[in-house]
């Protein structure tokens, strides 16, 4: 999709308002959540509806997930957006983690507010990510969902006409493991919001977040998991009218 001179011009506008606003935001709710710790779901729930706006992205839901349950929550991953969007999937009413790329810890506001819900994980160290499944295994052995972006990274432009990158097999190891069922969520090219490779300028659009029906573990190897997800999940995106 060929960005326009209104593109960059409503980028322009989206950083000039929403910059302040974020930093004052930021501020004032990590000293909600020092304040009020039992709360931070539904404060970050708050802080990333509002950003989502101000950055020009408007979430529509499909679907809905099991209110009740411990389970393994994935989701498709082609830009920045991608974080805020996964936030308001999860909601606030549950108990869960997102597991996270430690290169986010750049940004000072995003690493303060995903160490206190995340697991950082460094995808290039073994032993980054040998923690990071131990700690995996601790949440949801504790009754925390875990939501994580099983692609391993950002779909890139020239990944665009391949739908969904293949998925790495650690995730679906540990669902097997401890029997934990999964729940695929897509977004709905966000690639054409803000590219992982090319971010700016901003396309202003309506996103759609799709809730997948539960995927078992029973009588299924790791590979079989990852390959029924995959097809699941690449269907959720192939029939969404928006793709």
């Amino acid at each position: 999709m060929k960005k326009t001179t209104y593109d960059y011009i409503v980028t322009i506008v989206i950083m000039s308002v929403s910059s302040p606003i974020l930093i004052f935001l930021g501020i004032i709710t990590s000293i909600f959540i020092v304040i009020f710790p039992k709360k931070i779901r539904t404060l970050l729930y708050v802080f990333c509806s509002i950003l989502s706006l101000l950055f020009g992205v408007w979430p529509k839901r499909k679907g809905n997930p099991p209110k009740d349950g411990t389970f393994i929550f994935l989701f498709n991953h082609s830009s920045f957006i991608d974080y805020f969007l996964a936030v308001i999937a999860m909601g606030y009413k549950r108990k869960w983690v997102i597991v996270y790329g430690k290169n986010l810890h750049k940004y000072p506001i995003f690493k303060f507010f995903l160490k206190k819900i995340g697991i950082g994980v460094d995808r290039k160290n073994t032993t980054s990510k040998i923690e990071a499944s131990e700690q995996i295994r601790e949440a949801l052995n504790s009754g925390f969902s875990v939501a994580s972006f099983p692609e391993g990274t950002r779909m890139r432009s020239y990944q665009m006409d391949e739908i969904l990158l293949p998925l790495k097999n650690g995730v679906f190891a540990t669902a097997v493991e401890l029997g934990i069922s999964i729940i695929p969520i897509t977004f709905i090219k966000p690639i054409l919001y803000s590219r992982p490779d090319k971010p700016f300028p901003f396309s202003p659009r309506i996103i759609t977040i799709t809730y997948g029906n539960v995927i078992t573990v029973e009588n299924k190897n790791r590979l079989e998991l990852r390959n029924e997800t995959h097809e699941t999940m690449k269907n959720m995106l192939l029939s969404t009218p928006e793709f």
